[in-house]
């Protein structure tokens, strides 16, 4: 079954007093093209990340957005910067040497200092955290797996309905073009009526005329090939894959449809011709946003 390469999905997991969301937004791409965003330190799973997502997306842009954060402020254990803290001890310890003028340090100017008092890091070369991610991010692709799914179901439902409008247009046409060459004789033997009677035509030599139009004018091998395209492109919409070989086909459909135009010279004709490439053009942006 197709699926849209537009979506959304997010995944929370918690473990202990840690929670990691992730956050998924996929757009139409030729490409699979996969953005990896992860907090400070964990860029080395970025790789296997990529891997994961591959699983599930094939074609499309993916930005992902991963955050660690802690579950529970009240609960976490704030600590010291213990390498900040002596070295700012360094420094007033020399400052009184050298001054001789007593420092007197509060709570609230050490609270000013930033990066002093410390909440917990996560650890990049922990299983736990790696763990924690991974989780999330499964979460995150199933969710945006349905989502580009039901938007897949969508599109598939709107194309098919076009290329059922198409298939009637299509023999609309095939039935204008019996009657054609019908048409071309009256209208030759009008033209003919209205010059003078004393005037002798041959009758092999229109004949002959009527076989060239006939023969100029005849689509039947266009209009065989078009419906072998919509053949065609039923089965490949039932594909994983749909989107590059159905583009393949939409550039066959055109190539048909204006031969057809530009053979017939037929007013009606060249008015459904319209509306096929309309329908055409139509499915051809809902293929662009199908993987």
């Amino acid at each position: 079954m197709a699926v849209s390469m537009t979506g959304f999905g997010s995944g929370s997991v918690q473990l202990e007093n840690w929670q990691c969301t992730t956050e998924m937004r996929t757009v139409n791409n030729r490409f699979l093209d996969v953005n990896i965003r992860l907090p400070a330190g964990f860029q080395h799973l970025v790789a296997p990340l990529t891997q994961v997502v591959k699983q599930t997306c094939h074609r499309g842009k993916v930005d992902c957005t991963i955050i660690l954060s802690v579950k529970n402020q009240e609960n976490s254990q704030l600590c010291l910067n213990a390498a900040l803290a002596k070295n700012y001890g360094s420094v007033l310890t020399e400052f009184e040497s050298v001054t001789r003028i007593p420092v007197r340090i509060g709570l609230s100017d050490l609270l000013k200092i930033d990066d002093l008092i410390q909440v917990p890091q996560p650890d990049p070369t922990s299983d736990f955290f790696s763990t924690l991610i991974h989780d999330s991010l499964k979460l995150a692709l199933e969710q945006l797996h349905v989502m580009r799914q039901k938007e897949g179901e969508a599109l598939m439902k709107d194309i098919k309905g076009r290329l059922v409008s198409s298939t009637a247009f299509l023999e609309e046409i095939e039935q204008i073009s019996h009657s054609l060459p019908t048409a071309y004789y009256q209208r030759l033997c009008e033209k003919l009526a209205t010059l003078d009677d004393k005037l002798e035509f041959d009758q092999e030599r229109i004949r002959q005329e009527l076989a060239l139009f006939a023969d100029r004018c005849d689509i039947t091998e266009e209009i065989t090939r078009f419906r072998t395209h919509l053949e065609h492109i039923d089965g490949v919409l039932m594909e994983n894959e749909v989107g590059r070989r159905a583009d393949f086909l939409l550039q066959e459909f055109n190539r048909e449809i204006n031969t057809i135009a530009s053979k017939s010279n037929n007013a009606k004709i060249s008015q459904l011709v319209v509306e096929i490439k309309g329908q055409l053009e139509k499915i051809r942006e809902q293929i662009q946003n199908i993987e």
